[in-house]
């Protein structure tokens, strides 16, 4: 039986931010790229951090649940 191979290619474009303390209550970053008011009712964010990264930054759960708590999203926060 004869084999035919093909191939394609999709195309995806999308923002890159690129910000120093993203966490902190003063930038603004989160509140202007994410939906609020009733887009945002429904939704969860899922932070997915690397063994790596969180060896180097063993305060970025908790910097996260502040940032969220303080800044009154109203986003459900996932812990693993």
């Amino acid at each position: 039986m004869k084999t035919i191979v093909n191939s394609f290619t999709v195309s995806y474009q999308y923002p890159v931010h690129f910000t120093e303390g993203v966490f902190r209550i003063d930038n603004n970053l989160l509140k202007e790229i994410l939906p609020s008011g009733s887009e945002a009712c429904g939704r969860k964010i899922l932070f997915v951090i690397d063994q790596g990264v969180h060896e180097c930054h063993p305060r970025l759960t908790e910097e996260i649940k502040n940032y969220f708590y303080q800044a009154s999203q109203k986003c459900a926060f996932l812990s693993f």
